[in-house]
């Protein structure tokens, strides 16, 4: 299948903040119904990825097209439109803390569809029912549960809009290893309700092992490894190698700074 038919296809992605170069020529494509897993070392430009092809950051060059259309520069309407697409959890979900938990599930049903409150909030319990969470958890705040359910909250938000597409940044991150399978089995459960096609940042390799058929490597703000889930430990790569098991010697050198 071309890029052209991929239902997300990132071509030639670039990015420099002053003299710092991020990302240089960063391309894949995935299919609808595919999920794919970036990994690699802080720093390497995972979530400023993600942030290009949502078009919270505009790229230096290269493209991004979703269902076949260029969605690079995308602002106003046409912004708004492509948000209402897209499902996002965030690292530390990213709730906010001002509004109850109801609120936050239906904030793109609310703000870009512009849904009435009373339907918002039946979809709302709903979400949060799908994710383990009782009815009466939508009318507490954010400070008022634990960061397991938070974690579902975030889940329940990316899902709300039953999108095609769904990006999820470290959905284990913080968790310990019960509550992270819990997650990884809720994940796949909304993927194959959905149909969605996924792109997920995750240092995580057992959850990246669950959760993706396909894995790509970022390092120095490049993919220099994709290919298979179930080829990752064949992957021919020393940097993939070392990261994979956790290996201080190898390629890839981490920085240390001083107190």
């Amino acid at each position: 299948m071309s890029s052209s038919d991929s239902k997300i296809a990132v071509e030639g992605l670039a990015k420099s903040f002053g003299d710092n170069r991020v990302l240089e020529d960063v391309s894949f494509s995935l299919d609808a119904g595919e999920s794919l897993v970036l990994f690699g070392t802080s720093g390497s430009g995972k979530s400023l990825v993600l942030k290009c092809i949502l078009g919270l950051i505009p790229p230096d060059g290269g493209s991004v097209r979703i269902d076949g259309a260029e969605t690079t520069h995308a602002g106003g309407r046409a912004h708004i439109e492509l948000m209402d697409r897209i499902g996002m959890l965030f690292q530390y979900s990213g709730l906010f803390d001002s509004l109850p938990i109801w609120e936050n599930v239906a904030f793109q049903l609310t703000h870009y569809r512009g849904m009435g409150r009373k339907q918002a909030r039946e979809i709302a319990v709903a979400k949060l029912a799908a994710v383990g969470l009782k009815p009466e958890t939508a009318d507490l705040f954010p400070s008022e549960i634990s960061g397991g359910m938070q974690k579902r909250v975030g889940i329940a938000r990316a899902v709300a809009i039953d999108p095609k597409i769904l990006f999820l940044d470290e959905p284990t991150a913080g968790l310990d290893p019960i509550m992270s399978n819990r997650i990884n089995e809720l994940i796949l459960q909304v993927m194959e309700e959905l149909g969605a096609t996924v792109i997920s940042i995750t240092s995580d390799m057992r959850s990246a092992r669950q959760i993706s058929n396909r894995m790509a490597m970022l390092h120095d703000g490049r993919i220099i490894w994709t290919g298979p889930t179930d080829q990752l430990d064949r992957s021919g790569s020393e940097h993939v190698h070392q990261f994979v098991n956790q290996l201080a010697e190898g390629p890839i050198k981490m920085r240390v700074r001083a107190a």
